[in-house]
């Protein structure tokens, strides 16, 4: 009976195999608590230097008139002047940096709307978009109103918070799409900003097979989800009450926003296009790995039950379990490879951009875990292959015919009676 004891252990570990692959696969399919926690890599925006993720001086199309925006403006800022925020909906370690200088004081109301209809009609010192910048300063503004998109570019980067554009504390990759999370705690302090155990994913993207991240669309989404007052999964408290001022900005922001305006740590951009493309390919790998092993384990329960004394059924099998094996092992090394790369390319550049990134310890437990139970699979198959455990026991016998006595000639003298 020992051959049924290893078919029973190769049947166990081809079901580990199976198992941890698919719960690898699916994490932060959507936002679920047992789901959220299983991802490739995430990103922690939570003291993200805005000046050096919108970057000026990439922008191209400076001076684009835009004077729809200024006739918006000047329609909604007389139903709505100024700036209203709700200070008992913000931490008081954001109070001093989150929404400085986004309002328009009332007795200006006067000038503002003169150089809105300026800018709108082209008239006046002002012949290009008016967007409501709410400070005076360089030149190129009209009382407060910034007359070029980088100027509109450098006042958001300067005076907003990462949240007025609409952005979640911590933002995690799975293979099907992204998810949002928000910091749990107040603690300003550093290490705690950063502590990953303190992270609730409230909201994931539409599930989308073949996924690749660009943070690109990413962002322009959840500032126009910000626009229209539509935030996805923000808890409470989490999302600034904006000025039409600043929502304007934020628009022009939108449409101007491209990837010489959108600065990423050095190398990431360029090494994007690798990882999406390493991801998509893992994803594939992964899904025939999850395949393999479900094979593996009704070709295993079919044997204990019928014992096929079939030498090419027998190789076969065997060779999809080399198969599954070292699908899993590729598969384990580019995204421990790919994504520990992305890592260390963002975190080496805290210091500047305060964002940080981690790796997900539940995946990569699964996905190494699936390579090891695979690899016994293959042990324990060989070892019955090879000990001749794997047989139908049955003894086999050669016919033989019953002897039969040769006929002895009789010499001796014959009585007649």
């Amino acid at each position: 009976m020992i051959f049924r004891f290893i078919r029973v252990i190769i049947i166990i570990f081809s079901l580990a195999t199976f198992l941890l692959s698919v719960f690898a696969l699916v994490g932060s399919y959507k936002a679920e608590g047992w789901l959220t926690g299983t991802y490739l890599i995430d990103f922690h925006l939570t003291q993200v230097d805005l000046p050096q993720l919108l970057s000026v001086v990439g922008h191209k199309r400076d001076n684009v008139p835009l004077p729809f925006e200024a006739a918006e403006l000047f329609q909604n800022h007389r139903r709505n002047p100024g700036f209203v925020q709700d200070s008992s909906n913000v931490d008081e370690s954001q109070s001093a940096n989150n929404f400085k200088a986004v309002g328009i004081a009332n007795a200006k109301e006067a000038a503002v709307t003169q150089s809105v209809i300026a800018a709108a009609t082209g008239t006046g010192t002002t012949s290009t978009q008016a967007t409501g910048g709410p400070q005076s300063g360089p030149n190129g503004q009209a009382n407060g109103f910034y007359s070029t998109v980088s100027e509109v570019i450098q006042d958001i980067a300067d005076n907003l918070h990462y949240r007025d554009l609409g952005l979640a504390d911590v933002y995690s990759l799975s293979f099907f799409g992204y998810c949002r999370g928000y910091r749990v705690g107040n603690s300003s302090s550093t290490n705690d900003v950063f502590d990953n155990s303190k992270v609730n994913f409230t909201w994931c993207s539409p599930p989308k097979t073949g996924y690749k991240f660009d943070p690109l669309t990413v962002i322009k989404d959840e500032i126009t989800n910000m626009i229209n007052g539509d935030v996805q999964g923000a808890p409470d408290g989490t999302v600034p009450q904006l000025s039409t001022q600043v929502k304007s900005e934020l628009k022009v922001l939108v449409n101007n926003l491209d990837d010489a305006t959108l600065h990423l740590p050095s190398g990431v951009q360029e090494y994007l296009p690798t990882v999406n493309n390493l991801t998509v390919a893992s994803m594939a790998m992964l899904f025939v790995v999850a395949v393999l092993g479900f094979i593996s384990i009704i070709i295993q329960v079919l044997a204990m039950c019928l014992s096929p004394d079939d030498c090419c059924a027998s190789f076969l099998n065997f060779m999809g379990q080399c198969f599954m094996f070292v699908f899993t092992l590729v598969t384990a090394g580019l995204i421990t490879g790919t994504y520990l790369t992305v890592r260390d390319k963002v975190n080496a550049v805290t210091s500047e951009w305060g964002m940080r990134a981690f790796i997900s310890i539940n995946l990569y437990a699964f996905i190494w875990s699936a390579a090891v139970a695979a690899l016994l699979v293959v042990i324990f198959s060989a070892l019955g292959s090879c000990c001749g455990l794997f047989g139908t026991h049955r003894r086999m016998y050669t016919r033989v015919a019953p002897f039969a006595a040769a006929a002895v000639p009789y010499y001796g003298k014959r009585t007649t009676i």
